[in-house]
């Protein structure tokens, strides 16, 4: 679907300072394309062109939609979902001369649909009984891309001071310029045709009369409006129920508080590499032979999805680390971290414990990166997994002994204890009893060396006697 022929769906967006977003080029081309007159003017049927000043107008003004409580009570009341109204659309825009434009904002002039069509907005709305508007809703649709037609009535005396020049197009002069007729207070113009929507023209109307001071109720009784009272009343009583506050509950109407229109399907779809064009096809496939959808339903469907997802994503990781225990297997082991010293790695092949072979990797005490260099100066619990003996056995239903770690001790003193409700094996044992044996002989011959350096810096050589002259 193209953006001419595209209706918006939504209210007028705002910005972050929440203000109305700027009204779109398309929406004049939206309007030339199903106006009787084009982008001429409406009333007076004038060219748009060659200087002249015609305006592109709401019939009701789009900065209503600013007033979030107005627009949720003239949705509810029209039988819509909650913000779905759009004041830019097609049917609430028309082009009009300049100065009329403005006499129009003022309530010096206005439209007046036909009878037959308030009183069936009256009646539908009296069988609503001040709930959802579903029969008012379907009488709205009678009237939607239609060409209407409209009495165009002079309120404000005022207007005495403009005369209107109806062009004529179609009858042209001798030099072949369209003609024109001038028409005077209280202009007695033929009727005009336009796609105005009417609920646009009676919410416009209605608005000046109950909510400005622009139509006050001397204006409305002028004798020469006489026959037009009915009208007046009409509109002031569907326009009066409109306004009214709608409750909470009201607000909560599933009818009212979800969208109908969507584009998705109950169950989540995977990523399918389709065209636009098909997709949108088949979307309004779809949505014509299902009927309509709730909004809520596809969230509710799109989550529980998504969580029983997670449910057997979560299942299958627990089930493989179950099965890696029970193998008797060791998960990947974190990167060792720069600084850190590895516990010689014991195999077990069960063999004897004579015959255990311990392979120790080399360690220098003295070339240990300042703690600046790691993290801080603190201390992680976690820097011990890389410091633990790693046994390998084979696999076996018995349980391994914990191994627990002497807190905040590093290097050669951070020796593993067995702990736990079995006994510590022998080989880990012997491992444990080996390795202070070494650390200790090491310690002796390092202060034995320190010791004898200390004492050879003592002993000095003795003097030579010094020889007589």
């Amino acid at each position: 679907m193209s953006q001419l022929s595209a209706t918006p769906r939504t209210r007028i967006a705002q910005n972050q300072n929440l203000k109305l977003a700027g009204r779109s080029t398309i929406v004049n081309q939206r309007v030339k394309a199903v106006s009787p007159t084009s982008d001429r003017c409406m009333v007076l049927n004038r060219e748009n062109g060659g200087g002249v000043a015609i305006d592109l107008c709401h019939s009701f003004g789009r900065g209503s939609s600013s007033k979030d409580d107005f627009m949720t009570n003239l949705e509810y009341r029209w039988g819509m979902t909650r913000n779905s109204l759009n004041l830019d659309t097609r049917y609430n825009c028309f082009f009009c001369d300049g100065v009329l434009h403005t006499m129009y904002d003022n309530g010096s002039w206005c439209l007046l649909p036909c009878i037959e069509v308030l009183q069936r907005y009256r009646d539908a709305m009296r069988r609503d009984n001040r709930k959802y508007g579903e029969h008012l809703a379907r009488e709205m649709q009678r009237d939607d891309k239609m060409v209407h037609t409209y009495t165009f009535v002079a309120v404000n005396s005022r207007m005495r001071l403009t005369p209107l020049l109806v062009h004529n197009p179609e009858e042209l002069d001798q030099e072949g310029n369209p003609t024109f007729t001038t028409y005077t207070f209280p202009f007695d113009i033929p009727k005009i045709r336009s796609h105005l929507h009417p609920k646009f023209v009676i919410l416009s109307l209605g608005y000046q009369i109950l909510r400005t001071s622009h139509m006050p109720p001397s204006v409305l009784e002028q004798g020469r409006l006489d026959d037009y009272q009915h009208h007046f009343d009409l509109i002031q009583e569907l326009v009066a129920s409109w306004w009214k506050q709608a409750t909470v509950a009201m607000k909560r109407d599933p009818k009212f508080a979800l969208v109908k229109h969507v584009e998705t399907v109950e169950k989540p779809i995977l990523p399918q590499m389709v065209s636009h064009s098909q997709s949108h096809k088949a979307t309004r496939g779809q949505s014509k032979a299902n009927g309509t959808r709730l909004q809520q339903r596809h969230s509710i469907a799109n989550l529980k999805g998504a969580t029983q997802e997670s449910r057997q994503q979560t299942i299958r990781k627990t089930r493989s680390t179950t099965s890696l225990a029970k193998n008797g297997l060791k998960t990947a082991a974190p990167k060792k971290r720069r600084g850190t010293r590895r516990i010689p790695e014991v195999k077990d092949t069960g063999k004897k414990t004579s015959d255990i072979i311990v392979e120790t990797r080399i360690f220098d005490p003295d070339n240990i990166p300042g703690t600046d260099d790691e993290d801080n100066g603190e201390y992680d619990e976690d820097d011990n997994e890389d410091m633990l003996p790693t046994v390998l056995s084979k696999p076996s239903a018995s349980k391994a002994p914990k191994i627990s770690v002497t807190k905040g001790k590093r290097g050669a003193d951070a020796y593993p204890s067995a702990s736990g409700s079995l006994p510590p094996s022998p080989t880990t044992e012997e491992m444990v009893v080996r390795m202070r044996t070494r650390s200790l002989t090491r310690a002796a011959a390092a202060a034995s060396a320190t010791a004898a350096a200390a004492a050879s810096a003592s002993v000095r050589a003795p003097k030579k006697p010094r020889l007589g002259k």
